[in-house]
């Protein structure tokens, strides 16, 4: 076995053309950086559902030996084109299937069964059966039809997304980050 981390080369789906698309598109990508293996794969995704088109994610794959290759995946959209919000909804909702299954760094494999459906084995070794949030969609599947599906709720999975800091500045303290660090001291 080996490892995966995303990087831009080779994340070839268009970035928005217009600045405030881009922005949004960053906006909306940050959140799952980790889960796609880097901001450009990220953007790279939520761009791909915004416009309904094939993302094709590069990763960096590091075998047991310490060779390191390129890895393409090509991910195809199912679904029509998404206006921001329900693609942030979409990649709650994957994010979400996958850390239900143990699963924080996706492989490329794994984040596409959490988009399209297939089979993951959880962090605990036992094989876990997902869905696919763009499946479910497109078989006409509301969103909270889908958290349902997940044991959960859209609010749920929406407070449970968290932007890097660096990547989304805020100009007032949230009282969820000043909960979060006193629980860490208690």
């Amino acid at each position: 076995g080996g490892t995966s981390t995303g990087t831009s080369a080779g994340a070839t789906t268009p970035v928005p053309a217009a600045d405030g698309q881009s922005r949004v598109a960053n906006k909306v990508a940050a959140p799952f950086t980790g889960m796609a293996g880097s901001q450009e794969n990220a953007v790279a995704l939520a761009t791909a559902l915004r416009t309904g088109t094939t993302a094709n994610l590069t990763f960096t794959s590091t075998s047991s030996t310490g060779a390191t290759t390129q890895v393409t995946t090509a991910l195809e959209v199912p679904t029509k084109p998404m206006g921001w919000g329900n693609v942030s909804h979409a990649l709650a909702l994957a994010q979400y299937s996958l850390r239900q299954a143990g699963i924080r760094n996706p492989t490329p494999a794994e984040l596409q069964a959490a988009l399209d459906g297939g089979t993951v084995t959880a962090a605990d070794g036992k094989s876990v059966a997902l869905a696919g949030v763009l499946q479910q969609r497109a078989q006409g599947m509301g969103w909270g039809q889908i958290a349902k599906a997940y044991g959960t709720t859209m609010g749920a999975v929406n407070r449970g997304v968290k932007a890097p800091t660096t990547s989304v500045a805020s100009s007032t303290p949230t009282q969820a980050g000043t909960t979060a660090a006193t629980r860490g001291t208690v």
